[in-house]
């Protein structure tokens, strides 16, 4: 549950500067939490904002999509390839996001962890064409062995 999450362990262990958390809030997704790592990559402030306000229009449906289905299915995403950046880039990278609970018991949240390897700018090309499309899957946390090859 989001309320067992304390951003504060997330630091002391080391994982925060690449950790992300976004809320579905009235059919957009709103950031909660972002690491430095995070914030750098998008080199602006994120809390509290939509990606219909980050993002451009196309990555930031496609993106919601994704976050839509994990929270709807429960479960867990990774993915290796290109991950969504501000208009203009590409970054090289391996995003995972796991499904949080609200205190209702409702999937509400999205808890990332993001490994950016690599950035370049690309001029004059949509980002929404090649976003996030290589070696997408969503698995089963509790089954996450039997349905996940990482090779």
């Amino acid at each position: 549950m989001r309320a067992d999450l304390d951003p504060i362990d997330l630091g002391r262990i080391g994982v925060l500067p690449s950790c992300w958390l976004v809320e579905h809030v009235d059919g957009d997704f709103q950031y909660r939490i972002a690491g430095d790592k995070i914030i750098e990559a998008f080199n602006q402030p994120l809390i509290k904002r939509s990606l219909k306000e980050i993002l451009d229009p196309d990555t930031a449906k496609e993106i919601g999509r994704r976050w839509a289905l994990c929270l709807d299915t429960r479960k867990a995403y990774i993915n290796k390839g290109y991950v969504s950046a501000p208009k203009g880039y590409r970054y090289l990278g391996v995003r995972v996001g796991v499904p949080l609970l609200n205190t209702a018991g409702d999937p509400t949240f999205v808890l990332g962890y993001t490994i950016y390897r690599e950035v370049s700018k690309v001029l004059n090309e949509p980002l929404a064409t090649s976003i996030e499309s290589d070696n997408l899957v969503f698995f089963d946390l509790v089954n996450f062995e039997n349905e996940v090859q990482l090779d």
